[in-house]
């Protein structure tokens, strides 16, 4: 229910049900832009009636690099926030969206947050799966850049990261329908597309059951995917 807006009618304040009895609105405010999702502001409804600012969108600036996970906007793992970040505790302007590995709920780190180590460090977080990168033989120092500094992805079983000529791949995100269409015969089959059926999963793929993911090598530039079921 929206309670207040900007200038413009497409920039909202709002009020959602209450997770825990959606027959009432909660008390967390969250900001709608036009058709995007809303935004939590870490603000609820009375204390900003008794007078505690809203976060305002923080400056844009350049997001730090990730050498394993270029672009985490596009891939959907990183998305503008107005939140306050409880690491650094500062409205940066984005925020981590999917889960982490860890004993304590950690939500809205920010990106910079990630990149430096420093919410791993003070939460015992992790971002990836370290195994299958061990089981790689992968050094250490490349595990670790990737486990605690490198945004992880959503998937609908445990995710895997993929390896090539000794070092982590770049992920790239998962594939949509055209992507999917352009891969060869032999890709599919690599995937465990039936034979008999390679134009038809061609036809039919949304990524929304059966999911590729996308990975590039840093060395060789070959590409290497994990296929995802839900």
């Amino acid at each position: 229910m929206p309670v207040a807006r900007a200038w413009s009618e497409r920039e909202l304040l709002v009020l959602l049900p209450d997770p825990e009895d959606p027959a009432r609105l909660g008390e967390e405010l969250y900001r709608r832009s036009a058709d995007d999702p809303p935004v939590a502001l870490g603000v609820t409804i009375t204390e900003a009636l008794a007078g505690r600012p809203i976060p305002a969108r923080a400056e844009a600036r350049p997001l730090p690099g990730f050498r394993y996970h270029p672009s985490p906007v596009a891939t959907g793992a990183v998305r503008e926030s107005v939140t306050r970040c409880p690491v650094c505790e500062q409205v940066t302007g984005f925020a981590y969206a999917t889960t982490h590995y860890g004993a304590r709920t950690l939500r809205n780190v920010c990106p910079w947050c990630i990149a430096d180590g420093s919410a791993a460090a003070r939460f015992k977080a992790s971002f990836v799966d370290d195994f299958p990168l061990l089981e790689k033989g992968l050094p250490h120092a490349v595990v670790a850049e990737v486990v605690k500094r490198t945004p992880g992805f959503a998937s609908f079983q445990q995710e895997e990261w993929q390896v090539c000529c000794g070092d982590a791949c770049a992920f790239e995100g998962l594939l949509d329908h055209d992507a999917f269409a352009q891969l060869d015969d032999a890709t599919l089959l690599g995937l465990h597309v039936p034979t008999d059926r390679l134009d038809e999963w061609r036809a039919g793929y949304t990524g929304d059951d059966y999911g590729v993911f996308a990975f590039r090598c840093l060395h060789c530039g070959g590409r290497r995917f994990r296929v995802d079921v839900s």
